[in-house]
């Protein structure tokens, strides 16, 4: 665990064996999320997610010209939709001003909301 910002995430987290056995880079990137956190908005897990995504958002380009993407496949109960929500929240506290979310579940908009 690279992040320790955050209160703990409230559901036992399983990572795969595969997952485990590789060593993750160390967090660079800043945030801006400080009163998410405060209001519980978002666990350490999620914040960690949030910065790696951001990680990439903001690093080199590509050699073509384009920004690297960030694949989320965290599991059932990791909290997605507030991961996606705390991205765009920080994204746009740090000037951007478009995104789009795509979900084939209505009830994520509840977590685009809060």
């Amino acid at each position: 665990k690279k992040v320790h910002e955050g209160h703990p995430h409230p559901d036992p987290i399983v990572e795969t064996a595969s997952l485990a056995g590789v060593t993750p880079p160390n967090v660079t990137y800043r945030h801006s999320l400080q009163d998410a956190l405060a209001k519980r908005a978002i666990s350490d897990l999620q914040l960690e997610s949030i910065l790696y995504a951001n990680m990439k958002f903001d690093g080199p380009r590509l050699p073509d010209g384009s920004r690297a993407g960030f694949f989320l496949g965290d599991g059932a109960g990791v909290g997605k939709g507030r991961q996606i929500a705390g991205l765009v929240y920080e994204r746009f506290r740090k000037g951007g001003r478009r995104a789009l979310w795509i979900s084939v579940s209505a009830d994520l908009r509840l977590d685009a909301k809060r």
